[in-house]
């Protein structure tokens, strides 16, 4: 049997090179299955790997006389407390994080592609500052980071999560990440924007984001002052407690980026993030809060250096008809700009500038949203953005409170439907499933509306030629196929 853990394939796939090897093997298997369940009334059910030498079976299975796979058990190896020296974990092992696991500064933690990493109850992985995570999985081989209680058991929350510290610059004066009790170790954040944190490319993190020390909760992946030259590429965080991915800070890009049923926000930017991304996708259940929410500095919005990103080639898809989403909140000074995008199915609104520091940038133009494809917003799917009066908005990150915040008398609305911003309203971008937690579809088919961008995005950093709405290109097999997972439990 396949290894639960790997991605669901939801095609029929018959490998030519197999056919001739294995029918023999698979009719005789099927006769011998069939023979047993007429004498002791089962039904039958095939399911297995079929093989002729040990080489055909996945995961270090074995190959049995009955040309049938056996898998094979991996060694589980505990890991506690710090560590030290420059460490590498194979993907012949299975390793079961016990407590908080922080790397020393100047430690490498390389994993190997198929690694899988099982997180136990308020348990963590902290690379301290000048530590680096190098986890550089395959397509075919993704590293996972999950839960430790069995398939079918496990819940958002399940463990803390992941987070590596770096010393490009942030905003808030000695910034410590909380669930580090020594204030040496916990400090992050420095002079060096080209800082490298490492490497977290084809890898998945599963039902983290609990809380650590029994109060403060992590998120799925946590960057504290990593710098440009930190490499995130095909990124998946799953079924999250708190936040998918947070930023705190620094300038690390992204890119093939997808943060699925986040229970609070998807991707949250804080603290003076000045990167870039591009092909990020964020799927949310009812539970969610913000696809994207943006900060500068609660305490002091006008501290600098300021968050002020770029985003092209983004999907951002709410719970539709449940829950309170927004899909981009502006406040406490943040500002950014996004571009060449899918904004669909939140229940609130598609875009909330509030208060007023961000409110005051917004009216200089320094938040953009151009692009971009808006459609089934708000409770009658046509409420795109907040309702605006003299003394300002709802608070954002309490959907229940009522209490008006002034912006600077920015108006969403206007803004961005301005014909200037080539934004599209009321449109469908034509993805299948948008709604389908547990097999979603996102390349969108409509192309009318979603091809022949006039303005792409600008060079490099950016792939130029994606001149598309939405974060897959239409007509293409999506960025996201046989490396990423959808499991409810």
């Amino acid at each position: 049997m396949r290894d639960p853990l790997r991605p669901r394939d939801t095609t029929l796939k018959t490998p030519t090179s197999r056919i001739a090897r294995t029918s023999r093997g698979w009719i005789a298997a099927s006769l011998i299955c069939a023979l047993c369940c007429a004498t002791t009334g089962c039904s039958l059910l095939v399911n297995f790997e079929e093989c002729q030498t040990d080489t055909d079976c996945p995961d270090n299975g074995t190959c049995g006389e009955d040309n049938i796979c056996r898998s094979a058990e991996k060694p589980r190896v505990p890991i506690t407390g710090v560590i030290g020296k420059d460490t590498t974990w194979t993907a012949d092992n299975v390793y079961v994080l016990d407590g908080i696991v922080t790397l020393t500064p100047s430690t490498t933690l390389t994993i190997e592609p198929g690694t899988l990493i099982l997180g136990q109850r308020e348990s963590a992985l902290v690379g301290r500052m000048g530590a680096k995570i190098i986890a550089e999985g395959t397509r075919e081989e993704p590293i996972v980071f999950t839960s430790a209680k069995p398939e079918g058991q496990r819940l958002a929350g399940d463990w803390g999560g992941v987070a590596v510290l770096g010393q490009a610059r942030v905003n808030r004066d000695d910034f410590q990440l909380n669930i580090l009790t020594d204030e040496a170790d916990a400090l992050f954040g420095g002079n060096d924007d080209t800082w490298n944190c490492g490497t977290f490319k084809y890898v998945r993190v599963e039902f983290a984001g609990g809380k650590v020390k029994g109060e403060e909760a992590l998120n799925g992946l946590t960057l504290g002052g990593c710098g440009s030259q930190t490499k995130v590429e095909y990124l998946q965080i799953h079924f999250g407690e708190d936040d998918g991915l947070e930023l705190f800070g620094g300038t690390v890009d992204l890119r093939h980026v997808l943060i699925s049923r986040s229970q609070d926000d998807g991707l949250d930017i804080d603290t003076g993030w000045r990167g870039t991304a591009q092909f990020l996708a964020i799927i949310q259940d009812a539970a969610g809060d913000n696809a994207i929410e943006v900060d500068n500095l609660g305490e002091d919005p006008t501290k600098t250096p300021l968050t002020d990103f770029m985003i092209f080639n983004y999907t951002l898809i709410g719970s539709h008809m449940s829950g309170n989403q927004r899909g981009v909140t502006f406040k406490a000074g943040g500002i950014g700009a996004l571009s060449h995008g899918i904004i669909q199915g939140h229940t609130l609104e598609a875009v909330d500038v509030f208060g007023k520091e961000s409110g005051d940038l917004a009216n200089q133009d320094r938040i953009t949203i151009e692009h971009t494809a808006f459609f089934q917003i708000g409770p009658d799917d046509e409420s795109y953005f907040p309702m605006t009066n003299a003394e300002g908005e709802t608070n954002p990150d309490d959907p229940t409170d009522m209490l008006l915040g002034d912006d600077s008398g920015f108006e969403e609305d206007a803004y961005f439907r301005d014909p200037r911003t080539n934004n599209i309203f009321g449109q469908d971008p034509g993805i299948a499933r948008p709604y389908d937690l547990l097999n979603p579809s996102f390349t969108p088919t409509n192309t009318a509306i979603v091809t022949g961008v006039d303005i792409p995005a600008p060079g490099p950093p950016f792939l130029a030629t994606a001149n598309y709405l939405g974060a897959f290109a239409p007509g293409v097999d999506p960025w996201t196929e046989d490396w990423t997972s959808f499991p409810e439990f």
